[in-house]
């Protein structure tokens, strides 16, 4: 009986066994239960596995490479060379005496440019009329010099205090630089006060002109604006215009820009002589009237610098009669 069992039991043991076997082939083996001779990479298997780890580490150094390289500067454009200037120099005397004038202020400028066009308004002349402009002022010595970018007409320009004011061409392309000395003469002068209708107290900032009468508005602007001469009042309302030829003037006023209207038929007419001073030569003018508003758009916001300009209604009226005509 005991030899029955034991054989039942070794029978079971080979079947196992070969059930074991059956199940579980060897290629299903995991990487884990691999025989140390599958463990070990090919020499092939193990240079690809190094070039992987050290793939990172040489990306690495080339982003740092690149980091670490000078910026490339974007290319410089040539500065563009502005007009070659040429100076301007020499001396400023009184014409009777030969003394040096001190103070006198000399302007180079286009032609077409006058010193005292800017004070018609109160204001100083746009910006585009003092381009090219240079502008100085004798020392003690009479001697005075600039330097300024001549174009094809430029004219150089002397004015002083009780003194005629000169004008003279320069020449363009004269070299190093080039000499025009003035020997300015001695003028007549108007002065006076303008004060306010309403309160009779002195109107700041108002213009006061001196106009040869027999001047027209081209004679005004060309070769005749020596003979136009500007002064702006004072604080309490005084103006003095000096260095006067002799000859016919008419004295007006112009007050829009400080505010004030002036009625022309109030211009005086004076007969100037050599020498002589002209005081007490009085104006006044009437304070404007005062429009104020907003400007908006479509939308009811407000339009920052906006212009409004105030036009006569008869000007109005007559253009709306013209479009109705048509």
């Amino acid at each position: 009986m005991r030899r029955v069992v034991m054989g039942l039991v070794v029978l079971a043991a080979v079947l196992l066994v070969g059930l074991c076997i059956a199940f579980f082939p060897r290629g299903a083996e995991g990487p884990d239960e691999r025989s140390p001779d599958a463990q070990v990479a090919q020499p092939g298997e193990k240079e690809a596995a190094r070039g992987a780890e050290q793939a990172p580490e040489e990306t690495g150094e080339a982003a740092a490479a690149t980091d670490e390289s000078e910026p490339v500067e974007p290319e410089q454009q040539p500065e563009e060379e502005g007009p070659a200037l040429t100076r301007v120099y020499g001396t400023v005397t009184a014409a009777a005496t030969g003394a040096p004038i001190a103070g006198a202020t000399v302007v180079a400028a286009p032609k077409g440019f006058t010193p005292t066009s800017e004070a018609e308004n109160g204001d100083e002349a746009p910006t585009e009329e003092r381009e090219n402009v240079a502008e100085t002022h004798t020392d003690e010595t009479g001697v005075y010099s600039l330097e300024v970018a001549l174009g094809d007409k430029h004219v150089l320009n002397c004015r002083s205090e009780g003194f005629v004011p000169e004008h003279k061409p320069l020449s363009r392309g004269a070299g190093e630089g080039q000499r025009v000395d003035f020997h300015l003469r001695a003028g007549s002068s108007v002065s006076g006060i303008v004060t306010d209708t309403e309160t009779d107290a002195g109107v700041k900032g108002v213009a006061v002109r001196a106009r040869g009468s027999r001047q027209g508005f081209f004679e005004m602007m060309g070769r005749g604006a020596d003979k136009v001469r500007d002064s702006l009042t004072e604080d309490d309302g005084a103006y003095l215009i000096d260095g006067l030829e002799p000859g016919s003037y008419v004295i007006s006023v112009h007050g829009r820009g400080a505010g004030y209207l002036f009625n022309h038929d109030d211009r005086v007419t004076l007969n100037v002589e050599k020498g002589v001073a002209y005081d007490h030569v009085d104006f006044t003018v009437e304070p404007g009237a005062v429009v104020e508003g907003v400007v908006r758009n479509p939308s009811r916001a407000p339009v920052p610098e906006a212009e409004v300009a105030v036009m006569p209604a008869q000007l109005i009226e007559a253009a709306m009669k013209g479009k109705r005509s048509r």
